[in-house]
């Protein structure tokens, strides 16, 4: 919870990791041996945690839409 905390204080400088495919639109956090997958809307100041869990697993998910 401390790094997704630290991601929505410095949203504007964090250097962001786009992904491809179906996440296109989804950005990544890394943590360690996890992931945090979200989206930032800029105009509203918000991020979106769509899924955290581990990087071996975290993009075989079906729970993105």
């Amino acid at each position: 919870m401390a790094k997704i905390r630290w991601l929505a204080e410095n949203a504007d400088s964090v250097r962001v990791e786009t992904l491809t495919g179906r996440w296109r639109s989804v950005r990544k956090l890394r943590v360690g041996s996890y992931r945090v997958l979200y989206t930032r809307d800029s105009a509203a100041r918000r991020i979106v945690v769509h899924i955290v869990g581990h990087r071996r697993e975290i993009y075989k998910s079906s729970r993105h839409r």
